[in-house]
């Protein structure tokens, strides 16, 4: 029995530092792995990286006001830019949920 605790913590070890790392792209991946008598237990949690956020938040900002014109008909209003706004956060959404998937299915394996 000590010998597969002495494994599953060398494998844990392994599985920690590769999640604490992270696949560099627009999400964060932190993890941890947990050794129990009958399974290991791991718990990942994923954001998107701050640069990412802060990026999409400066965009928004430089177009917020001629989006925000468009939406109340005033002049000098550019509906793009509300398209752009929608289009920027969907984007984000959509690519952050379809890597939640595919890192699920990596764990799950």
């Amino acid at each position: 029995m000590r010998n597969l605790r002495a494994s599953s913590a060398r494998r844990a070890s392994h599985l920690s530092r590769s999640f604490v790392a992270g696949i560099p792209s627009i999400k964060l991946i932190f993890g941890k792995v947990v050794a129990l008598p009958s399974r290991t237990r791991i718990t990942v949690q994923m954001w998107l990286h701050p640069l990412v956020v802060a990026f999409l938040a400066f965009l928004s900002y430089l177009m917020a006001p001629e989006a925000w014109r468009a939406l109340r008909r005033l002049p000098g209003g550019d509906r793009g830019n509300v398209v752009a706004i929608v289009a920027i956060w969907s984007m984000a959404i959509v690519f952050f949920y379809v890597s939640a998937r595919r890192i699920r299915a990596i764990v799950i394996k």
